[in-house]
């Protein structure tokens, strides 16, 4: 029987705003981290903010390097 009732995933699909390029993997502390430039991306990101990228979401590792924004991922 159907209740009339709409039924959410909870999933969020969500919206490209920006196409950036991997800058840089590195090495550190036995680990990979992931150096994307984000281009020309406006958003301002921000240590701990979680970014999708290529359907996986990642936390921002520590603040955006200097004035070009640098984002890292581990």
């Amino acid at each position: 029987a159907r209740t009339g009732r709409t039924v959410h995933s909870g999933m969020f699909t969500g919206l490209v705003q920006s196409v950036a390029r991997v800058f840089r993997i590195k090495a550190v502390a036995g680990k990979r981290r992931l150096i994307i430039d984000p281009v020309n991306w406006a958003h301002g990101a921000v240590e701990g903010d979680s970014i999708c990228v290529s359907g996986c979401c990642l936390t921002v590792a520590e603040p955006p390097d200097g004035a070009d924004g640098l984002l890292s991922f581990d």
